[in-house]
């Protein structure tokens, strides 16, 4: 009887442990998963926090981005506005054969080392907060204002007014554009009756030529005789006398700052002539800012007496004002002096004539100047476009009087 209750007991001790272990092991089991879903909870919440984090993140780059953008396009915006570039059209006084030195050039370098290489976007940017974390490459933002030389070796005043579009070639005689692309002879002449030989030289802008509406190549057989060809063929075309042979430049630096330096290989009867001719290059440009350089004429092929350019010199001045700059009179004052030379005994005969000193000119041709003579020039001409403030805007925008 007793052995029968103790089998009993036992039974139901081991029933009991069985529940327990079933109870413990599924209270373990729940809290495993909870723990599990906890995690997974924990671990969601992290990837929300972290996606928004990055997403802030993304969206302060950008922002920050976007503001160097903005600031740098305002920047951008006022030297196209101001200083959207510098055409120098003209001679072989533009040209600069002497020594690989143009006064382009110079100007070119002054307004490098003086404005574009003086930019500093990023202390600007600095000053409006931090933007170490944006990753920006700080060398890309800068800013070019171009000097562009369209000088042609030789070429008289009315050639380079043609050239430019501003007072445009015109067909001596009437002549048939052949359907074809068969070339065709053409005769040139101008609105003041000077003779003209583009493409004596150079290019420089000329083709492809536009002759009553049909585009082309003009090629130059001598001195005033050229051969138009039409690029693609259509239907023939009557050009009549006085019809405009337009150039491939004549639109294509019209918002640029010009400066012109005309008249040293003639082209001009009288002072009103060559004034007529500035003129027309000055309106064919935009220059409603007043922004424009006349040089007069300073050197020549057929002589070099100062009494020769007193005339023109004193109606360029009347005309002009502060945007004509006598150059002669330059050369035959300070200009010796800053470039540190001394006097020859010729030098001095030279300048009590008026004349440009040999000592600033080439000696094979007397009409050029030496490599420190277009040095002084493009000086010359940069100092005077910062004396009348043509900088300033500029500037004072892109923060370089601060700096």
């Amino acid at each position: 009887m007793w052995g029968n209750k103790r089998r009993t007991l036992s039974l139901i001790l081991k029933i009991l442990a069985g529940i327990l272990a079933v109870v413990l092991a599924f209270g373990i089991y729940r809290a495993y998963r909870n723990q599990l879903a906890k995690d997974a909870a924990e671990k969601h919440e992290y990837s929300a926090v972290y996606q928004e984090h990055t997403q802030n993140e993304v969206e302060a780059k950008q922002a920050y981005n976007d503001l160097i953008d903005e600031e740098f396009e305002k920047d951008a915006e006022c030297v196209r506005v101001n200083l959207p570039g510098i055409v120098c059209w003209g001679d072989t006084l533009t040209v600069g054969t002497t020594g690989g030195v143009s006064y382009p050039s110079v100007l070119q370098d002054l307004i490098n080392s003086n404005i574009c290489s003086v930019y500093n976007f990023r202390a600007q940017m600095e000053k409006l907060g931090d933007f170490s974390s944006s990753r920006v490459v700080w060398s890309d933002y800068k800013v070019m204002i171009p000097v562009v030389n369209m000088g042609v070796y030789g070429e008289s005043a009315p050639t380079i007014a043609g050239r430019s579009g501003a007072m445009p070639y015109l067909l001596y005689r009437s002549v048939t554009i052949p359907e074809d692309c068969t070339a065709v002879q053409v005769t040139l002449t101008c609105a003041v009756g000077q003779p003209v030989n583009p493409l004596e030289n150079g290019e420089s802008g000329i083709n492809d030529v536009s002759i009553a509406g049909v585009t082309g190549k003009l090629s130059r057989v001598r001195a005033g005789l050229y051969m138009f060809t039409r690029n693609e063929p259509g239907d023939p075309v009557l050009a009549e006398a006085g019809t405009e042979v337009i150039t491939a430049c004549s639109d294509m630096y019209t918002d640029f700052i010009p400066v012109i330096l005309i008249g040293t290989y003639g082209g001009y009867t009288s002072t009103e002539d060559y004034i007529e001719m500035v003129r027309s290059m000055i309106g064919h440009h935009h220059t409603e800012t007043g922004r424009f350089l006349i040089v007069g004429p300073f050197t020549s092929s057929a002589s070099n007496t100062g009494s020769r350019f007193t005339a023109l010199e004193q109606a360029l001045q009347q005309a002009f004002g502060d945007n004509f700059i006598n150059a002669r009179k330059y050369f035959c004052s300070d200009a010796m002096s800053d470039a540190k030379l001394s006097y020859t005994k010729a030098d001095q005969q030279e300048v009590s004539r008026g004349t440009v000193p040999g000592s600033l000119r080439n000696p094979l041709a007397p009409e050029e100047l030496t490599a420190t003579g277009y040095e002084l020039l493009g000086k010359l001409i940069y100092t005077r476009m910062d004396q009348l403030g043509w900088f300033d805007e500029v500037r004072e925008e892109l923060g370089i009087n601060a700096q």
